[in-house]
């Protein structure tokens, strides 16, 4: 209690409200002196007329499906592993448990596994080459390498290539908007924060293979069941790897350093696999 009590202390000092209220919280229903207790209750009233904030700083996990910051008080509820308002499970690298930008969603009820995992490995409805035609990467530069002209040319007149980039920069935001997982991402519900994404086979397919991240413990209990997760930062799915033995996923980078010293093996289940 004495140590509880120092750090409500240490965090009104630093404005970290909402943190200290926490532990003050739960300082209340902890058996305790009466002495004690009068100055818990007294610092109960005086904590309330504080803004419900911490400073922003002090954040030690955003969401990735509400983008709220939870904070060390987490902790203290007694489960660390979820948000504090929306309830969204966190997935941590097993290495540095840093959190991954990954998101869960669920499958419709009529849509198995098997099924899902077929929408998923058909490509992407949309076209992805109208940027790369933009920048210059285009059939006509093709054949001039093949007949070997070998010329730089300078173009001046940038204008129309800077409008077709912003028309396809456009179209791909467009299409985000479109995207029904982020549809349902956007959509967040303060009154009803413990709605889960919901997705069929057509918005499945609508979305980059590389994004999406399969938990698959099945095979080691019929009870337990099939978790699907989508990287909110597509940048940074490219930089998650998974072990497909014992499904845990990993920062890319710490994964092989590690991988590599422990003689080609899963640092959490020294599962031996090929790196090459």
């Amino acid at each position: 209690v004495p140590l509880l009590y120092v750090l409500a202390k240490q965090c009104i000092q630093l404005s970290a409200y909402k943190y200290a209220r926490s532990i003050i919280s739960k300082m209340i229903t902890m058996r305790i002196t009466q002495e004690w207790r009068e100055k818990i209750e007294l610092d109960s009233l005086r904590i309330r007329a504080q803004p419900f904030t911490d400073p922003s700083h002090l954040a030690s996990v955003i969401c990735p499906r509400c983008s709220t910051p939870n904070h060390c008080h987490v902790a203290l509820s007694g489960d660390s592993q979820r948000c504090s308002h929306c309830q969204h499970p966190f997935m941590y690298c097993m290495l540095s448990f840093e959190p991954l930008p990954l998101v869960e969603f669920k499958l419709v009820d009529n849509l198995s596994h098997q099924h899902a995992m077929h929408a998923i490995q058909q490509e992407r409805s949309a076209d992805s080459k109208q940027l790369h035609h933009l920048y210059g990467d285009d059939d006509d530069g093709d054949d001039d390498h093949k007949n070997g002209n070998n010329v730089n040319v300078l173009n001046l007149d940038e204008s129309d290539n800077e409008a077709g980039v912003n028309d396809a920069r456009m179209d791909e935001t467009q299409d985000q908007d479109n995207d029904a997982f982020y549809k349902q991402l956007m959509g967040f519900d303060d009154n009803d924060n413990k709605t889960c994404i919901i997705l069929d086979a057509t918005a499945l397919q609508n979305i980059d293979r590389s994004e999406i991240f399969i938990v698959d413990h099945s095979k080691y209990s019929s009870c337990l069941t099939q978790r699907y997760y989508r990287c909110i930062v597509p940048e940074e799915s490219q930089h998650i790897a998974q072990c497909p033995h014992c499904q845990q996923l990993f920062r890319m980078h710490r994964f092989e350093v590690v991988a590599v010293n422990n003689g080609q093996k899963c640092p959490f289940c020294r599962y031996k696999f090929d790196m090459s």
